[in-house]
Order: C-alpha cells, then structure tokens, then sequence
C-alpha cells in the first residue's frame, strides 16, 4: 500500500499536480488512472502466477510417473 501511495505522489509531481491541492484537475486523474493502471497489471501479473501454482494431486502425479 506505501509503494502505491508513493508512486501516485511521484506520478502526481511528474504531471504537476498534489493531493495537497483541494480541487481536482485533468493531471490528478491522469495520474490516479496510470496508478491503476499500473495496480491492475500487478494484479494480472500474480493471478497468472497463481494460475501456474494450481496443480491438484492427480494431475502432479501424472507428471512425475
């Protein structure tokens, strides 16, 4: 949850804009999007890791005899 809080700060800075700043802006959605963004291409990251984890004992066992 950091890592994400401080990658929305930076990308906030990279498209000059602050949480800070009460209004909202076309930069502060610009860099919310490229943090979710971002969220959603870990998420898919560990889902297909996991997917590669989900063996049952019936089909390990056909692949090692």
């Amino acid at each position: 949850m950091s890592l994400c809080a401080i990658v929305l700060e930076w990308r906030l800075a990279a498209h000059g804009d602050s949480l800070a700043n009460p209004m909202s802006s076309p930069a502060r959605l610009a860099a919310f999007d490229e943090v979710f963004a971002m969220l959603a291409g870990l998420c898919a990251l560990a889902v297909c890791a996991a997917w590669q984890l989900r063996q049952g004992p019936a089909e390990a066992a056909r692949k090692t005899g």
